[in-house]
């Protein structure tokens, strides 16, 4: 039921003619694709009636202390608990996981493979097709939508790759760094004329609420 029933993947020109077309299962649409919400939700609607999980919000962890018997923590908030096992999930580039391993296990741990990716919800039009729309353009950009399973909204992708492995764009890096605003001040200056469906997926960027990158 949480499907966003995405039928498959087609590559678009420009002008947003197909030139490429792949049933789903048959390479980049899986059988069932789910939003990463949907599946948080699912775990959160499965266990919120255990009366031995607690959720909690807002915060980080700021610092861990372990010793034969425990785990001592210390939230940013400036809460404190102790834990029999902390379990770091929070992805490639986790800070909670710079607590735990030392910088020798650390050194190489994560390799930028030169590619930054944004993602948002745009409003969708009613000849949007329940398909994943993929537009390569000049310079390493792509512009990707993707339906939901709700009617009223499309997931938008905008990615940048370098030039090569591993290499960062400054630019990206800076806007990143100073926040959303820049961020999207920084997307508008490298896809304002990358063509297709640019313009549309840049003014529903503009006011998206669950824009990250």
């Amino acid at each position: 039921s949480r499907h966003t029933t995405e039928e498959g993947t087609r590559f678009l020109n420009s002008s947003g003619k197909v030139f490429a077309h792949f049933n789903a299962g048959d390479t980049f649409t899986a059988e069932y694709e789910i939003l990463r919400a949907d599946l948080s939700q699912l775990f959160l609607e499965a266990t919120e009636s255990l009366e031995n999980v607690q959720y909690m919000y807002g915060d980080s962890i700021k610092s861990l202390e372990q010793t034969e018997e425990k785990i001592d923590v210390v939230f940013a908030g400036g809460g404190k608990d102790t834990y029999d096992l902390v379990v770091a999930a929070d992805g490639s580039t986790s800070k909670t996981r710079s607590l735990i391993l030392d910088e020798q296990v650390l050194k190489d741990s994560y390799k930028f493979l030169g590619q930054y990716i944004a993602f948002f919800s745009i409003p969708s039009r009613p000849g949007d097709p329940k398909l994943w729309q993929w537009y390569n353009a000049l310079k390493g950009l792509s512009i990707m939508t993707r339906p939901h399973p709700n009617s009223s909204t499309r997931g938008a992708y905008l990615c940048i790759t370098m030039s090569a492995r591993g290499l960062l764009g400054p630019a990206i890096e800076d806007a990143m760094d100073k926040g959303t605003e820049d961020t999207k001040r920084m997307l508008h200056e490298y896809f304002e004329t990358a063509g297709w469906e640019a313009k549309r997926v840049l003014e529903g960027m503009d006011h998206a609420e669950d824009f990250y990158m």
